[in-house]
This record gives structure tokens, C-alpha cells and sequence, in this order.
């Protein structure tokens, strides 16, 4: 058991953020009141995220890993780890240990600074934990009743809409952006955010009567914000994985009320996997894919997903977040 303290001996901000505990240069987004809460686990890594100006450099030379056309994205295999280089002078090197990641970027510049936080909360901690042969969920995920249940969706598609609708009626918060799973003893264990905080868009923070001027902007000119979640409605600690499911909004659906959902075979549980780990199409040349194959298949083997398709508006959350307590609850033995 582990109880993090606030005054840290190296220099540097110490927080848990998913399956590790950081030191960082920076300043992160952290919750303050889960500062002396005991940690019930053992399985965190130690990670130092340290910033060095002018320290990294991009090489025609490196091995090309990856390009992410449409954000301008490049990764490289170099001989200490994983480089990804982001648009405006901002890169990162995480180390093939998954224990130390490198900020390059203007400190000078409010966008570059607000970028480089998001980055290592978010591509690089993934990243680390990718290298550390874990399975970093691009997912949001909240404890219902106990049990911790995840949803992979692509960016822009209502998770964190379903996320605070689910929230407001009891559920309690994991994660908004990334879960990190693992197989601890003969559970698959998922981790949450704990101290980081949550995200909200503007749309989001309107409808929860939040003041902009009282959130802090992930990056100028976003209108993102990040948005602290208290330690009483918030899971801090490794919980096991009850179910996934994967969200699939239909643009051009027949019928406003349109709602189906099926439990998804291995094949299809496979690719979803892949298509929603983060970080995984970044770092595809520096991980054993073999490996990352097998803890799908082991995800797949103990923990059920269900696919869930649904017309993209606001009128279905409430049905869509009752589907998914009552199924939630159905494999539990526990039928609402």
C-alpha cells in the first residue's frame, strides 16, 4: 500500500496518473485532495517526465514509425526509444524503458506550454505504458454500483456526453481520456486517471453551468478546459475491469430512438482493441506486436464487449446510459 506525499525529495511535482507514479517538471492538472490517500496496489511504475528546451532534433536519418497525416504527426524508432515530433517545435522522446519521457518545446509560449501538458497526460504516458506491456485504452469509464466499466469511442463522438450524463446519475468517475488495463493475478485490472483532471468541452461546461473563467483552457483558443473531479466522486485506486463497450453513434440513422446493441465476437473484439489503443499506431515499430496480440486476446477472454449503435443526439444519452447500467448489471446477476 502506498501513500503518495505532497513534498516529494527530487525535484519535481510527484502525482499518480494511471499505473504510475510521476515526477514531472511541468504542471500538471492534478487533484490535490487525493495527496495522503493510501494506494492499494504495487503494480505502479515510476515515471520522470523532464523538460530540456533544444535537446531534442528531428533526422531525416531516423527510422520513420509512423505519420499521422491529418495532425501533422511523426514518430521515429531512434536507438532511446520512441521520438514524436508535433506541429509547432513540440517533441517527445520516451525512453524504450516506458520510465522516462523528454519534453522539447518554446516554455515561453502559452500554445506550445498548454500543448506539451495535454501531450504527457495524454500520447506520452500511453505511450510509457505501452512500453511497460500494458494496454492503454483510449476509453472514458466510470464505477457503476461498484463496477468499472469502460467505453472506447473515437474523439468527437459523445463519450464525454454519455461520461457526464452517467456521472449526474450516480455513477462514479475513472477517466475521461485513457484507461490503462492490465492483468494483476487472475484479474484484469483496469487503472484509472486519480489525480488528473477531467476534460470538458465548451458545450459541456455550458450545460453543467460551469464558468469558463473559473476553468483553466487545456491550450489557448481550444475551448477545451480542464475541470477538477473531487476525491469523493472519483476512484483512485486499480479496480477490476467488468465490461467494454465500444460506441458507435449513426449519423444518418432511420429512426431518433435507434438503439441496438451485440456482445462482439474475437474477431471484431480484436479490432476494436487495436483501433483504440493509444498510442499504438505511434509506437507500432518499437513494441512487440506479438505481445500487445496476446493481452488483447487476454482482455477478450475475461472481459465481455458490447458494440452499441445509436442515433448521434442528445434525446437517446438518457436510454443509451440506461442500456448500459441494466447490462452492466445483467452480468454482475445483478439485473436492475
Amino acid at each position: 500500500m502506498i501513500s503518495l506525499r505532497k513534498n516529494n525529495p527530487i525535484n519535481g511535482q510527484t502525482s499518480v496518473i494511471y499505473d504510475a507514479i510521476v515526477t514531472a517538471d511541468i504542471a500538471l492538472p492534478l487533484v490535490s485532495d487525493v495527496y495522503g490517500e493510501p494506494l492499494r496496489s504495487d503494480k505502479y511504475s515510476k515515471v520522470r517526465i523532464q523538460c530540456c528546451p533544444g535537446e531534442l532534433g528531428e533526422f531525416t536519418s531516423a527510422k520513420l514509425s509512423s505519420i499521422i497525416a491529418e495532425r501533422k504527426v511523426r514518430s521515429y524508432d531512434v536507438p532511446q526509444g520512441l521520438l514524436i515530433c508535433y506541429p509547432a517545435d513540440l517533441r517527445v522522446l520516451v525512453e524504450r524503458s516506458g520510465r522516462l519521457v523528454t519534453l522539447d518545446y518554446d516554455k515561453s509560449s502559452n500554445e506550445a506550454s498548454g500543448t506539451a501538458i495535454s501531450i504527457s497526460v495524454n500520447m506520452a504516458l500511453a505511450v510509457s505504458a505501452l512500453l511497460r506491456r500494458r494496454i492503454p485504452l483510449h476509453a472514458a469509464g466510470v464505477s457503476i454500483e461498484g463496477r468499472s466499466v469502460g467505453f472506447l469511442a473515437p474523439s468527437g463522438t459523445g463519450k464525454s456526453t454519455l461520461l457526464s450524463y452517467l456521472l449526474g446519475d450516480g455513477a462514479v468517475f475513472l477517466s475521461d481520456d485513457v484507461i490503462v488495463i492490465d492483468r494483476i493475478g487472475n484479474e484484469m485490472v483496469c487503472f484509472p486517471s486519480c489525480m488528473l483532471h477531467a476534460k470538458l468541452d465548451k458545450d459541456m461546461a455550458e450545460r453543467r453551468c460551469l464558468r469558463q473563467e473559473d476553468l483553466t483552457e487545456l491550450i489557448p483558443g481550444s475551448e477545451e478546459y480542464w475541470c477538477p473531479v473531487s476525491l469523493n466522486d472519483r476512484i483512485i485506486n486499480p479496480s477490476p475491469l467488468h465490461c467494454l463497450f465500444y460506441l458507435k453513434p449513426q449519423y444518418m440513422a432511420p429512426d431518433p430512438a435507434y438503439l441496438v446493441m451485440h456482445q462482439a465476437q474475437k474477431g471484431e473484439y480484436l479490432n476494436i482493441l487495436m483501433a483504440n489503443t493509444q498510442g499504438l499506431n505511434l509506437a507500432q515499430t518499437i513494441i512487440d506486436g506479438w505481445t500487445v496480440i496476446r493481452q488483447f486476446e487476454d482482455i477478450a477472454a475475461t472481459t465481455p464487449l458490447f458494440v452499441v449503435e445509436y442515433a448521434r443526439s442528445l434525446h437517446i444519452i438518457p436510454s443509451l446510459a440506461r442500456l448500459i447500467k441494466q447490462t452492466s448489471a445483467m452480468y454482475s446477476g445483478q439485473e436492475e
